[in-house]
């Protein structure tokens, strides 16, 4: 009982700090760690978020018996090491589905019921969860088949119920499914216009595609269309983001690419405006993978877990980790980079920061046939390939490529800029300001 209430006190000490409390971005894996070992690996990589769900079919019995065995001990792992849970609610049980009914859909009839398993799984897990999320990717018809305002009818009830019963845990609504190809955009207005927003304290999305840059943009236009619509002081969450390399899926990539894209993903979609991007996924095994076919997940995880209790990291992992790592607690400074013509059509630039004055610099050529020199920034700046993980010397000149060098540094004065501009050649640019 003893450790119980601490595990309560330590859990409150976190949840009061809520999802945004000025930390600044957060990253996480839509999987949660099932050992230590696996504890360390989540701290290793800078993830601080959970992202699960608990089915409501799982957890009551035909009989009308709650079950929660299913669940209980990742739940209570991943709470135990301060990690941040983002709980999905879904989907729908037997008992409420009519014969012919083929996806998951919940019927204004039964929401009540639908009300009694979210009542169930406050009651049994509230004090450790950090945020709820209402379903999961609602504008797909393997997940959802009843019409749009069917859905916004649950998540307004629900999102009105869990502020009455758990007015502390952030509740987020969308889980959309971002891609054009299947109208995410449009599907966000409509649930905007719908009012489902207004109680909530946060929009997800899924914003899955090939080309990064597309995908920004996406992300961009969701946040510009929540701040034109009054909704600037609610969160944007991507609860789900990853690349396959092995499938059917469009955005396939292969393994040896997958650093470069993970890198340039987790830069641009938060500068894009995504306050926590928790990735799709972390685990699988090789079989698994191996097997997969079709639209299959498995292919989508950055680490195999093997039966024989060995982890093996899949390439690019660990350069998920380093963008995780230096990210974690800072925030997208706009308009913090000059880049002076013609190095503005030739040299991406990103700057994060935080209020202590941590401030972190990725830049990369898009020609990738660039000499960056050096010699007018500070010493005391660690310069490091996000790609190979190697530290670069601060000597007068580095060899700018596609692959985005980080410099993490201290700075004392809020508004400083950077300027990156040329040496009187594309080919040769210069950096300044730090």
């Amino acid at each position: 009982m003893k450790s119980r209430k601490l595990l309560l006190i330590l859990v409150l000490i976190i949840t009061n700090q809520f999802l945004w409390s000025g930390n600044g971005l957060g990253f996480g894996f839509c999987d949660a760690p099932g050992n230590e070992a696996e504890v360390e690996i989540f701290d290793e990589l800078g993830a601080k978020y959970v992202r699960m769900g608990v089915s409501w079919s799982l957890l009551e019995k035909a009989n009308g018996d709650w079950d929660f065995s299913h669940y209980e001990q990742l739940i209570a792992k991943s709470a135990e090491s301060e990690l941040k849970i983002i709980l999905i609610l879904s989907y729908d049980h037997p008992k409420v589905r009519r014969k012919g009914d083929r996806n998951p859909y919940i019927r204004a009839e039964y929401i009540p019921d639908f009300l009694t398993y979210v009542q169930k799984v406050y009651d049994r897990w509230g004090e450790l969860i950090a945020g709820f999320e209402i379903w999961n990717e609602p504008n797909m018809r393997i997940f959802w088949s009843g019409s749009d305002s069917e859905f916004f009818q649950l998540c307004r009830e629900t999102v009105s119920y869990l502020n009455k019963i758990a007015p502390e845990i952030p509740v987020a609504v969308g889980s959309v499914m971002l891609n054009p190809w299947v109208g995410g955009r449009r599907y966000v207005r409509k649930l905007l216009d719908a009012g489902i927003l207004e109680e909530a304290e946060a929009l997800s999305i899924h914003p899955y595609g090939f080309w990064v840059p597309s995908q920004a943009k996406w992300v961009a236009g969701i946040r510009k269309i929540m701040d034109v619509r009054g909704y600037d002081s609610k969160k944007l969450w991507i609860t789900e983001v990853g690349y396959p390399t092995k499938s059917l899926y469009p955005y396939r990539v292969v393994v040896e690419a997958l650093p470069l894209k993970i890198s340039e993903c987790l830069i641009r979609l938060s500068a894009a405006g995504a306050d926590i991007i928790t990735w799709f996924q972390l685990y699988t095994t090789m079989e698994n993978e191996k097997d997969s076919k079709g639209f299959e997940a498995a292919s989508f995880a950055l680490l195999y877990r093997e039966s024989d209790g060995s982890y093996i990291p899949k390439n690019g992992l660990e350069t998920w980790g380093r963008v995780a790592n230096a990210l974690t607690g800072l925030k997208y400074i706009e308009d913090s980079v000059i880049l002076e013509s013609p190095t503005d059509k030739t040299v991406h630039a990103f700057s994060y920061g935080n209020e202590g004055g941590d401030r972190v610099l990725f830049l990369w050529s898009k020609i990738g046939i660039q000499e960056l020199d050096l010699s007018n920034i500070k010493s005391g700046v660690a310069i490091q390939n996000l790609v190979t993980g190697e530290f670069k010397s601060q000597n007068s000149m580095i060899q700018l490529e596609r692959e985005p060098i980080m410099f993490s540094y201290h700075s004392n004065s809020p508004g400083d800029r950077i300027i990156i501009g040329s040496n009187n050649a594309i080919r040769r640019i210069r950096i300044e300001g730090f």
